[in-house]
């Protein structure tokens, strides 16, 4: 009974999304650019963008077979994620121009990039303006007591600081890495490993909470459908949660607990401003030294973050008519309004320092009903890359909720 009101769901939701159609162009690729009808996006027409709030809304995993279909010791499971998020004039409210669904990984690494050059430029920029330390006796104490001062400690350049945590390196699916000086049963290799016997990944014999393969670190989409977490897994695909990757990840690095695995890459209230802080204050500076116009020419003269129009690039779009886009684009509504919510409370990760056994079998069989829920998105991932797929709306007068 169970599986055949999934099934009845689940092809529900199938025919209302024609595989014909244009499928939300570029919903998960890389591609630089997107047509869309009537309208074609480039640098010059990306003014209105600077003056809105990209905001962060959720996650969503999406489960499919993998492309080659997995090997004997290889996942057959893929997971391609897809966050939400909307673009508006306030991050307040319920007020937007539009909804846009992106891929995650795609997303993450575009933040994440933003984000250190944006606190970079902030750091420079404020030393540069702030702190006097030119003739001071000891310079660097100087800046240091400037920045500190200032609320800004993370500002300083510390080279005995610990090495930070390279979040981008595990934005895809990565071996798990130990501390370079850790010898902690291992031999200094990091793959924690010992009775291998060229049976490191085959995962489905092995006896999980006495894993000795090689672990992967990636990132997921948590159950509260906002969080997006890095996670520990058995399989190349990061699709098998690892029942004891946490305490594994701390026996390979001194003690210490795996970063974001409990604590979002992306805020979960994440509201980012598309304006080019940089670029902006550049053009101020300018204008003040051309007679000081800067006001009458401010959105001839601002610039986009590059992460809010890739992303706005690369997404499947529901736009309102009649606000801010000019040409909005609904060829996205059926799949970000009807689709997507369905995978909202469908992602068999249960990730614990303490799941095993049955909680593992318990997993394994939610993530089928999981995988006949994504098996369509996937299909229409692999037409989108192909380029088969041109639009996602029923019609192009989708309604955006």
């Amino acid at each position: 009974m169970f599986k055949a009101a999934i099934l009845a769901l689940l092809f529900a939701e199938a025919s209302a999304i024609r595989t014909n159609s244009k499928a939300g162009q570029k919903l998960m690729s890389k591609a630089t650019l997107i047509e869309e009808g009537t309208r074609e996006l480039n640098e010059n027409n990306y003014g209105f963008i600077a003056g809105m709030k990209l905001k962060y809304t959720g996650c969503y995993n999406v489960f499919g077979l993998a492309e080659d279909g997995g090997g004997e010791d290889d996942s057959a499971i893929e997971n391609a994620p897809v966050i939400t998020f909307t673009l508006g004039d306030s991050c307040s409210g319920g007020g937007h121009a539009g909804k846009y669904a992106v891929n995650m990984l795609e997303f993450v690494d575009s933040y994440t990039e933003s984000m250190m050059e944006e606190r970079e430029w902030e750091c420079e920029n404020y030393r540069e303006n702030n702190c006097y330390c030119d003739n001071a006796d000891d310079g660097e104490y100087c800046e240091t007591m400037c920045l500190t001062n200032a609320g800004m400690s993370d500002c300083i350049d510390d080279e005995e600081e610990e090495e930070e945590f390279e979040i981008q390196r595990y934005l895809e699916c990565k071996e798990m890495e130990a501390d370079n000086d850790n010898n902690n049963g291992q031999n200094g290799n990091g793959n924690y490993n010992q009775n291998q016997n060229g049976n490191g990944n085959n995962y489905y014999n092995a006896d999980y909470p006495n894993w000795d393969g090689e672990y992967k670190i990636g990132p997921y989409c948590a159950s509260d459908g906002k969080s997006i977490l890095l996670g520990v897994f058995y399989d190349d695909a990061c699709t098998v949660p690892a029942s004891n990757g946490a305490s594994a990840y701390r026996n390979m690095n001194y003690g210490r607990a795996l970063p974001y695995s409990s604590e979002s890459i992306i805020p979960v209230d994440a509201c980012v401003d598309c304006v080019d802080k940089e670029k902006e204050a550049e053009n101020q500076y300018n204008n003040n030294q051309n007679n000081n116009n800067y006001n009458n020419n401010q959105w001839n003269n601002m610039e986009p973050r590059e992460f809010c129009t890739q992303a706005y690039e690369q997404s499947a779009k529901c736009e309102k008519s009649g606000g801010s886009i000019y040409y909005p684009s609904s060829t996205g509504c059926d799949f970000i309004n009807k689709y997507l919510p369905v995978l909202s409370s469908s992602t068999p990760f249960n990730i614990s320092s303490g799941a095993g056994g049955a909680s593992t079998v318990f997993a394994w069989l939610f993530a089928i009903t999981t995988i006949m829920f994504g098996a369509y998105a996937y299909f229409l991932y692999r037409k989108i890359k192909r380029g088969g797929a041109t639009g996602l709306s029923s019609q192009d007068g989708g309604a955006l909720a």
